[in-house]
Parts: C-alpha cells; sequence; structure tokens
C-alpha cells in the first residue's frame, strides 16, 4: 500500500473506531479487523472529549455521527485531498459547520495541508460544542475556531467577524479562506443569494442530498444534474454522487463561474 492509501486507511480507521466508542456500526465491521492500537493523541484527546459532551445528549448526536454523515464526509475529504497541491497550506471556511466533524475529518486527513479551519453555523448550540470536540487544535493558536454567525453576513473575499473567547469575551477576527466547504447546501434557506455572494477564485466544495424527509432539508435537490444547475463552476475538478441506503449525496468542488 502506498503512503497516501495507508493514511486513508489510517483516517477510516480512526473515524470507525470512533463510530464504534457510540455504538453506531456492527462490531463484527471488516474494518474492525484492521483495528489495532495505534499511537494517536488526536484521536485520545477527541474520544476524551466526545466521552464528556456526550453526557449531555447521546440522541442529539446520533445524527452526526451515522454512517450516511461520516462515510459521505471521508469521500469529500478524501477527494479534496487529492486535488490540493501539495506545494503550500490552505485557510478553509466551513459554511454550516455543526459540531466541527468535517474539520476534524480534514485535520486527520491532511493536516499538514491545514493553515487554519474556521467553521461557521448560525445555530448557538454548536460553536462551544465543536470549539471543545477539537480543542486540540483549538488550543494550537486557534488552528480551529467556531463561531455563531449567518454565513449570508460574511462579506467575501476578506471575512471580519466577532467570535468568543472560552471566557466568553468577544474577539474581532479577519480571516480570508482559500476554501470554502459548505456540505450541508441542502439545509440553506437562501442558496442562491448564498451562492451568488461568493468571490470567483475561492475553491468551493459543495454537498447537498435528495432526501426530502430530513429534518430542516428545505433546498434538497431531486438528482445530481439539479444540484449541478444550481452551483455554476468554470472549473470542475471533481464531481461525483454517494448512493447511501435512502439517499444520494451528491460533491461538486470547483471554482465558481
Amino acid at each position: 500500500m502506498d503512503k497516501e492509501g495507508a493514511r486513508t486507511e489510517h483516517t477510516c480507521l480512526l473515524t470507525l473506531s470512533l463510530a464504534r466508542e457510540l455504538n453506531q456500526f456492527p462490531m463484527e465491521s471488516s474494518f474492525f479487523q484492521f483495528l489495532n492500537q495505534r499511537e494517536c493523541p488526536e484521536l485520545s484527546d477527541y474520544l476524551k472529549r466526545l466521552n464528556q459532551v456526550l453526557q449531555l445528549s447521546k440522541e442529539t448526536f446520533k445524527d452526526a455521527y451515522s454512517y450516511g454523515q461520516i462515510l459521505s464526509k471521508l469521500w469529500m475529504v478524501d477527494a479534496l485531498y487529492g486535488l490540493l497541491p501539495r506545494s503550500r497550506r490552505y485557510n478553509v471556511a466551513i459554511h454550516g459547520g455543526w459540531i466541527g466533524m468535517t474539520a476534524t475529518l480534514l485535520f486527520w486527513r491532511m493536516n499538514d495541508l491545514i493553515e487554519k479551519i474556521y467553521s461557521f453555523d448560525k445555530d448557538s448550540r454548536w460553536a462551544p460544542i465543536a470549539d471543545e470536540l477539537n480543542k486540540y487544535y483549538t488550543a494550537d493558536h486557534w488552528r480551529f475556531k467556531s463561531s455563531t454567525l449567518d454565513v449570508l453576513d460574511l462579506k467575501e473575499p476578506t471575512y471580519e467577524f466577532v467570535t468568543h473567547r472560552h471566557s466568553g469575551q468577544e474577539i474581532r477576527l479577519k480571516f480570508q479562506p482559500d476554501i470554502v466547504i459548505n456540505s450541508s447546501c441542502e439545509h440553506m434557506e437562501d442558496f442562491k443569494g448564498w451562492y451568488d455572494a461568493l468571490p470567483t477564485k475561492t475553491l468551493l466544495v459543495l454537498q447537498s442530498n435528495n432526501y426530502f424527509q430530513g429534518q430542516g432539508h428545505i433546498n434538497c435537490a431531486l438528482d445530481y444534474e439539479e444540484f449541478a444547475l444550481s452551483t455554476p463552476m468554470q472549473d470542475l475538478f471533481y464531481e461525483g454522487v454517494l448512493d447511501l441506503d435512502r439517499y444520494q449525496r451528491f460533491l461538486r468542488i470547483g471554482i465558481k463561474k
């Protein structure tokens, strides 16, 4: 197995080990036959913090660590990793960052390519949880930071916004992302307004689905073609459809038209 293949396997093992802790996957899964005791401080720290957070409400996080969510995000992260030049490090903005799982997988998969990841979600419940779960990186000069705000209020291309320290103290930041990720396009109320405001030179990583029954799914696409029409790109580097049990997940990576 080559170096990149081994790293991909390692990422999958880390994630599935996490899922095992949540009893989301059967122990007889073939993946676990490869699982051994690896020295990985990131995973140990994450699991410790996850266990603390789960004491609040395990049900709240059931969907976040479902098979479909993890598989979809691994697919997205691996596709992005395969496209990025290795000659530099990237600032990443995650719109609709939820509890920070996408950021976690990005760090696990391509830590050497990440400068900072800033995550934004308008639901005030998630920023403290995302910061806590990713504290391994938050504590490293804020390589990760989650903030509560509506991404429609972010002014491109350089974000200027107010976030909060752990103490609650407000602090104003500036951040110019090289990559914008939105893996929850199906949740966007004004998707066209959001997309139209994005700069034309930023690399976009976008996911949506056709699971209209999902809670909060107000902007689903019937199929990949409909999603593609709503996200025109001048340079398309990756496109794909992931078939899951109850729905399809769509992925597009490219430069906005």
